[in-house]
């Protein structure tokens, strides 16, 4: 399935590993997504309310159960139906004189109930709209039954297609704000994408848009990325860390740019549309001052969550056909190995400085996160799709495959290298870290030189 995994593991362990100083190893070393803009009163679940709610009984079950899959027999409908998974109807609404509410199919109607299922460009401030899960991307389908008679407003029934059939939460380090990740939402706009043109033009419509919506998920998540490295950098400076390691974050900011910008730009060239993100809530993001807080979280979302990014490119990569996408992925997993290496430095660093209390804080977090990745199972029972991957996208069941596997032979072997190295008892031992200060130059070419 992932041909060379086991390879791909032992070299990053092994590049791990040689950054903090540790020797080799002589074999085999989610959350939920705030959604900002017009999410807001949007989708409400399967079968939920959406909006503000109308009619009689408040949540316009009353109108949503009149408007039943079964009740829909057009051909549209089957393959809505039949082609996608977990598929439901939501029922939306938009605002407006419920005497004078336009048709189901007019297009300022459409745009706006395809904004509230979706990501759209409303609000720029995150304001408690429902989480969902980051593998979970939504598209309206149509409207097919009009609006409620006997809403306060206009609303109307949406069917929403459910994207759930590829991995598309392993992008770089998330921007989290009391342990859940947050997202910009995304907007028309062409100055956030980078020149690609993968080729498209064998693909159904279909194909298009699972495939533009996976890409656009990865570029909100590559946009938050950003965000998380300027905190980073804020909380090293916070802790007084060495020089070598802000210059570190600052550089990786500079990457998941360039990662946002080619992951905007493939969503474009399959969908056909320029987007980009809107404003990204930060509203509570500056909050961890606490060297051990601090060093927890680059656990989880560095030593964890980078190191498991890196090796999800690189098959990625692997099974990918499209010259485009795979030189996409290659930049990608070999930036990302870059970043989880910065993430080890930094808890290495911390462990000396803070002694017991951070040793102990960084073994907890390990632990729990070896435990949350190993109890995930096989992953989703979705078969592997030939054009998906070559188009560069995984299956749930190959992404928890390579997770597993980046815990098993990557993650645990070297949280137990370090941790054993600093122990407590060794008050402010200090790894020898190797390459350049900074992480660029010999460091970045060994990540890039292992994926070739």
């Amino acid at each position: 399935m992932i041909n060379n995994s086991s390879r791909a593991s032992r070299i990053l362990a092994n590049y791990l590993l040689g950054l903090l100083g540790l020797g080799v190893l002589s074999a085999g070393c989610d959350g939920f997504i705030e959604r900002s803009g017009s999410d807001a009163g949007g989708s409400g679940g399967a079968g939920g309310s959406g909006g503000a709610g109308g009619g009689e009984d408040g949540d316009g079950s009353a109108f949503l159960a009149q408007c039943s899959p079964a009740d829909i027999t057009d051909a549209a409908s089957a393959r809505w139906e039949e082609e996608y998974v977990g598929n439901h109807l939501e029922y939306v609404c938009i605002g407006g004189d419920p005497a004078a509410c336009a048709p189901a199919d007019d297009a300022a109607v459409l745009s706006t109930i395809r904004q509230r299922v979706g990501w759209g460009c409303g609000s720029t401030v995150y304001d408690g709209g429902p989480p969902v899960r980051p593998d979970h991307f939504a598209e309206l389908w149509d409207v097919p039954c009009g609006h409620d008679p006997d809403a306060s407003e206009c609303c109307y029934v949406a069917r929403v297609i459910d994207y759930d059939v590829f991995d598309m939460s392993e992008c770089g380090r998330p921007f989290t704000v009391e342990g859940v990740a947050r997202v910009a939402g995304v907007c028309a706009r062409d100055d956030w994408r980078a020149e690609l043109s993968p080729c498209t033009r064998d693909l159904a419509p279909e194909t298009r848009r699972v495939l533009a919506a996976a890409w656009l998920a990865d570029a909100s998540f590559e946009h938050a990325s950003i965000a998380s490295f300027a905190r980073f950098a804020l909380e090293l400076l916070a802790v007084g860390a060495p020089a070598r390691l802000v210059r570190g974050a600052q550089k990786a900011m500079a990457d998941e740019i360039r990662h946002a910008e080619l992951c905007f730009a493939l969503a474009e060239a399959y969908s056909g549309s320029a987007v980009g993100p809107s404003a990204l809530p930060v509203e509570g993001g500056l909050g961890r001052i606490d060297l051990a807080a601090i060093a927890v979280a680059a656990v989880r979302e560095g030593c964890v969550g980078e190191t498991m990014a890196s090796l999800i490119a690189r098959a990625a990569e692997e099974g990918a056909g499209d010259p485009a996408v795979r030189a996409v992925l290659a930049e990608i997993a070999a930036d990302e190995a870059v970043h989880a290496g910065l993430s080890w430095q930094f808890v290495a660093w911390a462990i000396a400085e803070g002694g017991e209390s951070v040793h102990a804080a960084v073994t907890r977090a390990f632990e729990e996160e070896a435990a949350r990745v190993l109890a995930g199972g096989a992953g989703a029972d979705a078969p592997s799709d030939p054009v998906m991957r070559h188009h560069g996208r995984l299956s749930p069941r190959e992404s928890q495959a390579v997770r597993r596997e980046a815990m098993s032979a990557v993650i645990r072997p070297c949280a137990r290298s370090l941790l054993a190295r600093l122990d407590a008892a060794e008050p402010r031992v200090r790894p020898e870290m190797h390459g350049r200060d900074q992480l660029g130059g010999t460091m970045r070419d060994e990540a890039a030189g292992s994926f070739t």
